[in-house]
C-alpha cells in the first residue's frame, strides 16, 4: 500500500465515483491515520509496529434509504465494489427518518 495519495489520484477516484454511482446523493471520503503499535513483554519491547492506514469510505442515499462501504484502496476494482456494496445496502435498508441531503456543491480555497 502507498503511504499518501496524491490529490491528483484522490480527484480521479472522486470523479470516478461520480461517473459511476447511481445513487441521489453520496458522499466520498479518504482518512489516513498513522498506527505505532508497540507490546512489552518482560520488561522489554518484544514487537514494535508502524504504518499508515487508509480508509475510502462511500455513503450513498436513495431517497431516505442509506448505505455506506468502506476499502483501502483507490483502484478500479476497490472503487466498483464500493459503490456497489453501498448502493445494495442502501436499496436493502429501511427509510433513515434523521436523513439529510448533502450539502450543494461548494468552492474551497487550496490548501497547503
Amino acid at each position: 500500500m502507498k503511504d499518501f495519495y496524491n490529490k491528483e489520484e484522490l480527484k480521479k477516484a472522486a470523479e470516478y465515483i461520480k461517473k459511476n454511482c447511481q445513487a441521489d446523493d453520496f458522499t466520498f471520503s479518504v482518512n489516513v491515520s498513522e498506527d505505532i503499535l508497540t507490546r512489552f513483554a518482560q520488561n522489554a519491547i518484544t514487537q514494535h509496529i508502524g504504518g499508515n492506514n487508509h480508509t475510502v469510505n462511500l455513503k450513498v442515499a436513495f431517497g431516505s434509504k442509506v448505505g455506506r462501504a468502506s476499502v483501502n484502496l483507490l483502484d478500479e476494482a476497490s472503487l466498483d465494489y464500493l459503490i456497489n456494496t453501498a448502493e445494495n445496502i442502501a436499496k436493502l435498508n429501511q427509510p433513515d427518518p434523521e436523513y439529510v441531503a448533502s450539502e450543494t456543491p461548494q468552492n474551497l480555497p487550496d490548501t497547503d
